[in-house]
């Protein structure tokens, strides 16, 4: 699956934006959605994280858009998905 840059903005920008109301950003608020297998379009989340994952690579391992990536940076890099809960924003 060819990543849609335009789609994982529209998905994440909710829940990663600066709003008014705190609980539309914490990475817990993603609980909601249906867990999910990794998958290309998928999140996964942790309490205090959460990132896109753009490939999965079989190994455990995703390569994630990661738009808090620490030190306020965004990163697109490979990660290990243990500790973490992977949902379909679409479900």
């Amino acid at each position: 699956m060819v990543v849609d840059e335009a789609e994982r903005d529209r998905l994440l920008a909710p829940f990663l934006a600066h709003h008014e109301h705190v609980g539309q950003f914490l990475a817990a608020n993603w609980r909601r959605f249906p867990p999910a297998s990794p998958a290309p379009g998928r999140v996964a989340w942790r309490y205090g994280h959460v990132f896109y994952i753009e490939a999965v690579h079989g190994d455990g391992t995703v390569t994630a858009y990661d738009p808090n990536s620490g030190g306020h940076l965004t990163r697109i890099h490979r990660v290990s998905l243990r500790g973490y809960h992977v949902v379909d924003p679409r479900g």
